[in-house]
């Protein structure tokens, strides 16, 4: 993963824009990318906690709470 195109993508968004370059560098250096599929549980509502922050960077994520409907578009 080239950490310049990472850095230069979380300094446009808070809480990353307020970083120093250096922390964004150091934050940078611990960045793993994931590709998932359509369809892929991300996180699990009672599954075990999430060890790492997700970032998305291209495409989006759809929250579902087990029990709701889920709303037509």
């Amino acid at each position: 993963m080239h950490t310049d195109h990472v850095a230069e993508f979380l300094a446009r968004f808070p809480p990353f824009d307020a970083l120093e370059p250096g922390e964004l560098g150091a934050l940078t250096g611990s960045v793993v990318e994931r590709i998932y599929e359509p369809g892929d549980v991300v996180l699990l509502e009672d599954g075990a906690p999430a060890e790492h922050l997700f970032v998305v960077h291209d495409g989006l994520v759809e929250l579902l709470v087990v029990g709701r409907h889920r709303p037509s578009l």
